[in-house]
């Protein structure tokens, strides 16, 4: 009887090793199958790792990209950015054309002869246009080597404009009424605000479209740069004057 249960006990314990053993190495042969693959698929992804050398080369690409251009910079800001690249594209018209002061004197645009001139053509009735002015006023008082010129347009009469005018505290002095719509037709304006950028000598830059934050300051370190490449000192200025004939 003893002998039987050992036969047994001995038969058991061969039969369970065989049962671990097998599993035991069929995990194994998972295991090492599962690397094989992943490295298979690593070796395919395009998350895989760059190597450090390969990743040095290609941080410079970033680096190289070529900075924003003014243009670039407006387009960024305005609703719509018009670069005027025809040389024969000047504002010397515009000198010509009837307005009235805000207080209805009869007038013509002083176009500044020695800085960048940014002519506003707004609306009494816009609320853009109105919103922006705060802001603009002050960028204004602050920018001496740009002049701004605001023009209102004539849609719903002069006493709007007046009205608008004084309770944005508007200065007399650079503000001007379109009467007779001259100027509007001249610049074919589209939207509300609209501005263009004259050189001293009367060529267009830019038209702008649409209203901005006169105080954000990417806007004003860029007018300040366009305020500098376009000042010209008052030697140039009065060489340039032409004198009545004696």
């Amino acid at each position: 009887m003893i002998k039987k249960n050992l036969c047994l006990n001995r038969v058991l314990s061969l039969i369970s090793a065989g049962i671990l053993g097998g599993i035991g190495a069929g995990i194994c042969a998972a295991f090492i199958w599962g690397i094989g693959i992943s490295d298979r698929a690593a070796a395919f992804s395009p998350f895989a790792l760059i190597p450090a050398a390969k990743a040095a080369e290609s941080a410079p690409l970033a680096d190289a990209l070529p900075p924003a251009t003014d243009e670039d910079i407006l387009k960024q800001k305005f609703r719509a950015v018009e670069k005027y690249n025809d040389p024969q594209k000047s504002a010397e018209h515009l000198r010509e054309l009837e307005v009235q002061t805000i207080t209805r004197e009869k007038s013509t645009l002083p176009l500044a002869p020695d800085k960048l001139t940014m002519i506003n053509f707004w609306g009494a009735w816009c609320a853009a246009c109105i919103s922006e002015m705060p802001s603009l006023s002050a960028f204004e008082q602050t920018h001496p080597q740009i002049s701004v010129i605001n023009i209102a347009e004539n849609r719903d009469g002069y006493l709007p404009v007046r009205s608008a005018a004084d309770r944005l505290g508007l200065m007399h002095e650079n503000n001007y009424y379109d009467q007779r719509g001259f100027v509007k037709r001249w610049m074919n304006v589209r939207v509300f605000p609209t501005k263009i950028l004259i050189s001293p000598s009367g060529d267009m830059l830019y038209r702008l479209e649409g209203n901005i934050d006169w105080g954000d300051p990417t806007v004003q370190n860029l007018f300040d740069k366009l305020g500098q490449t376009y000042q010209v000192s008052p030697t140039k200025t009065s060489q340039t004057q032409h004198h009545p004939k004696s």
